[in-house]
């Protein structure tokens, strides 16, 4: 959701708020995006293991 926002964001501003939608984005928006998204595939990795540990 984050990634969408900082498109949107960048896509539907104005020339005035480019530059602070376009430093937001860079800056706040995608590496929340790759920070949550890595957190998110290291638990599903995390409880894909569990589940097989207990298949055994």
């Amino acid at each position: 959701m984050y990634l969408v926002d900082a498109w949107f964001d960048v896509g539907t501003d104005q020339n005035r708020d480019l530059t602070q939608s376009v430093l937001l984005a860079i800056f706040w928006e995608i590496p929340w995006a790759i920070v949550l998204f890595w957190i998110a595939r290291r638990e599903l990795r995390r409880a894909d293991e569990a589940n097989a540990a207990n298949r055994k």
